[in-house]
């Protein structure tokens, strides 16, 4: 009996186990890190699985020269405050929480040819990640996880500094979904996207703030 016992144990962990190890197939989403102060937030979405959050991220200056190689790559970690509600839905049910999520964003290089003026720079990205839910903002053990991946477009922008100099300080914006096939800077008109979902984001801290 007790052999029967153990053989049952190792063959539910043998089904669980790969259960676990696959990621989730985002088809949908956004990540947006704001130009001014740390506050960023994020949107998953897949059949079956929605994530919603918001939190501070630590803030990065990418500066570079016309000519030279873009390379957008990077680490996101996105780590809720008392008043950063978020929520993730999986298999139908919702639960809210405070959601956190790291991202590991992998971008094409690509040369940067910019002259002058402010403009966008993009280019097609892959994204794995892992999403948690905290019943506090401090965090202990998650009440959810889930490890995701999925690909789509990552758009920066850059200011110009004058002399072939140009930077960009918190303003990225993660687009999942169909990608650009080639990385390509494009007129400022992410900054219209961008100050939607940050409008979206202080609705949902001052929402927080008064529940």
């Amino acid at each position: 009996m007790r052999g029967m016992t153990t053989g049952v144990l190792f063959l539910s962990l043998a089904i669980a186990g790969p259960a676990m190890a696959n990621p989730i197939t985002l088809q949908s989403g956004t990540i947006f890190l704001p130009p001014f102060g740390n506050s960023a937030s994020f949107a998953l979405g897949a059949p079956g699985f929605a994530a919603v959050g918001s939190g501070t991220f630590s803030p990065f200056l990418l500066t570079f020269n016309t000519g030279q190689t873009i390379e957008l790559s990077q680490s996101i970690s996105i780590t809720p405050e008392s008043s950063d509600m978020g929520e993730i839905t999986l298999g139908g049910v919702t639960q809210d929480g405070f959601a956190s999520a790291n991202f590991e964003i992998t971008a094409t290089p690509f040369v940067f040819e910019g002259v002058s003026g402010t403009q966008t720079l993009s280019a097609p990205v892959t994204l794995t990640g892992v999403v948690n839910l905290f019943s506090h903002a401090a965090g202990s053990s998650p009440l959810l996880t889930e490890s995701f991946t999925g690909a789509g477009t990552i758009s920066v922008t850059a200011e110009d500094l004058g002399g072939g100099r140009f930077s960009s300080r918190n303003d990225v914006m993660v687009s999942l979904g169909p990608s650009s096939p080639v990385p390509t800077p494009e007129p400022a008109s992410m900054l219209l996207l961008g100050t939607g979902l940050a409008a979206w984001h202080v609705r949902r801290r001052w929402t927080a703030c008064w529940k």
